[in-house]
């Protein structure tokens, strides 16, 4: 497994975020033509709406938080946390996202060492007894990712997923995934 270690990101990293979200081999991944007609590719402003200030001061954990990815001393991705919820069952869960700076960074192993990295944190410091994430079902290449991180299908449609993690579908064809946290404490 790739070494990597995590960093508390800052507001002064925001704009350096957004750029990865939107460099060209891993934008269309994620949103935009051609695969991802249905989810537009966000300007900065929107990027900061969605992700405002306490992910970036770390001031009020539980809110969410953004990480640097580090590996040899450079910044090569951020892996995040949203804001802590309570499921139907009454287990805390926390919601993932995670992008590389470039194509280069992809299928060597970082992303799977920086989900490693945070889980144990969000067991720990949020009592979080799952984590979940929601990559486009057409996005093999990060399904895959987080297969080979211990994530599993939830077996539940996209809405059904969305309702039982209170969290908004990112894509119609979210692709809901969970791993269990209750052993990393």
């Amino acid at each position: 497994m790739t070494s990597v270690r995590l960093e508390a990101a800052t507001l002064a990293d925001r704009r350096r975020v957004h750029q990865w979200m939107t460099t060209p081999g891993i934008v269309e991944r994620m949103m935009g033509p051609p695969d991802f007609p249905d989810s537009d590719v966000s300007s900065f402003d929107e990027f900061c709406e969605d992700w405002v200030e306490p992910y970036w001061s770390h001031a009020e954990p539980s809110r969410g938080r953004v990480f640097l990815v580090i590996e040899d001393d450079e910044a090569v991705g951020m892996i995040a946390h949203n804001e802590v919820v309570t499921t139907p069952d009454g287990e805390r869960a926390v919601e993932l996202d995670m992008w590389l700076r470039g194509p280069g960074d992809a299928g060597r192993g970082i992303g799977g060492a920086a989900i490693a990295a945070l889980l144990p944190r969000l067991a720990r410091d949020l009592g979080a007894a799952v984590a979940f994430l929601q990559p486009s079902a057409r996005n093999a290449s990060a399904i895959r990712c987080y297969q080979k991180a211990g994530f599993s299908p939830v077996g539940l449609g996209p809405e059904e997923a969305a309702a039982h993690f209170r969290a908004e579908p990112d894509y119609a064809d979210s692709a809901f995934y969970a791993r269990r946290l209750t052993s990393l404490r």
